[in-house]
């Protein structure tokens, strides 16, 4: 059957775990119906990547990055001007329209933390678009983030109830977005998995044999970038002493990229310990499948690792990461930004001798894999009973 399908989310985000859930949803969904033909609707509105150099020669860039972190701080004190600031593009709401107002037979949000402030805005146009054209639509996967404004929340509540929503599947809060987000609503979430742990199969990488332990970054803001700065210049001392090979390496973000190297200064070495930046969804999965294990923090690290059998210690600094971690029955190898590094070290050593629960994470990728294609076919078969009971009408009327 040769469906045409929207596939909403963070395709082009420089954050490339997006990215990565956006392909494994296709390619999960291709296996099952290989005539398919996709649409692509970037949720914050973008056509393509982004062509980002960083010159590290340049000090103005890295202040660049500090200024824009300091007023995005004072801007989120206002949610509204907030809102204006992240979605008031003219050219980014005209993409969205473009996009979510063409004929599908369905279309799909793919997954990633999208029930959230950030993203409420740009849900509610798509589907006010997909709702005028009556498509049907579902929420694979999801996760919830932060809501502040009441504003925001009510936006999401509205677009959420919108009638061409058949389905809302969450990765991790379940309990938080029935709560917060359906409690008056015709439909309550259900529980899934990241569509990610497919990473492996959908970008055909196995594991390398190496030596090298992967130190993933992540840039959020002063208080903690300095911190982590602190918590790896410990770990890195350690690694060092015992002439355990490293690296530091980011998801994609050029943020992430700058703190790295501001770590390798930090630790006394050059730039030829932190990888190279990733700057598609395969280069990430490539590159974590080039270590031994990682201690990282951002999720999709992690959940990459999984899927390839890299083992992974989490630093957390969301409640997606531990909601994770708990699943697969991991929650030990999660720690704090102030944790003992010794610890985390001897974590590690623990787990590359324990590896997964390999059963766990495939009962886990199946039941990811069918709540995915179940949604589709409940789309399919209320379609097809529309267009049964539309036939029977033009008959009866051809008797009359």
């Amino acid at each position: 059957m040769n469906e045409k399908i929207l596939l909403i989310g963070e395709h082009f985000s420089e954050n490339l775990g997006d990215g990565v859930i956006c392909q494994t949803v296709q390619h999960l969904i291709q296996q099952e119906y290989p005539d398919a033909t996709f649409f692509y609707s970037d949720l914050s509105g973008r056509k393509a990547y982004k062509q980002q150099r960083l010159n590290v020669a340049k000090k103005r860039q890295w202040l660049t990055f500090k200024a824009k972190k300091k007023a995005v701080s004072l801007i989120k004190k206002h949610p509204y001007l907030h809102h204006s600031f992240l979605h008031g593009d003219r050219k980014m709401l005209a993409t969205i329209k473009e996009k979510s107002q063409q004929d599908y037979d369905f279309a799909v949000f793919a997954g990633g933390q999208l029930l959230m402030d950030y993203f409420s805005f740009s849900i509610s146009r798509h589907l006010y678009f997909l709702n005028k054209r009556q498509t049907p639509t579902f929420f694979n996967a999801c996760g919830m983030g932060s809501i502040r404004s009441k504003g925001f929340q009510k936006i999401l509540q509205r677009a959420l109830a919108k009638e061409v929503v058949s389905a809302i599947s969450v990765r991790d809060d379940v309990v938080g977005v029935n709560q917060k987000l359906l409690q008056r609503a015709r439909l309550k979430a259900t529980s899934s998995y990241d569509p990610a742990l497919w990473a492996k199969e959908a970008f055909q990488i196995q594991k390398k044999d190496n030596e090298t332990i992967g130190l993933g970054v992540i840039s959020t803001n002063k208080e903690k970038d300095d911190q982590l700065i602190q918590l790896y210049q410990k770990v890195i001392r350690q690694l060092d002493a015992k002439k355990i090979r490293w690296s530091l390496f980011c998801n994609g973000s050029l943020e992430d990229q700058v703190l790295a190297l501001q770590i390798a200064e930090h630790s006394g070495h050059d730039a030829s310990v932190v990888a190279p930046r990733p700057e598609r969804p395969k280069a990430l999965v490539e590159l974590i499948s080039r270590y031994r294990s990682i201690i990282s923090f951002r999720l999709h690290s992690h959940i990459i690792a999984a899927s390839l059998g890299v083992p992974s210690v989490a630093i957390t600094w969301d409640n997606k990461v531990d909601f994770f971690f708990e699943h697969l029955r991991c929650g030990d190898r999660v720690f704090n930004y102030d944790s003992n590094p010794q610890d985390i070290l001897h974590k590690l050593t623990e787990a590359e001798t324990e590896g997964y629960d390999d059963c766990l994470i495939q009962q886990q990728k199946e039941e990811s894999r069918l709540n995915l294609l179940k949604n589709i076919q409940y789309i399919q078969q209320t379609q097809k009973n529309a267009a049964g009971f539309k036939k029977t009408g033009m008959m009866l009327d051809d008797e009359l």
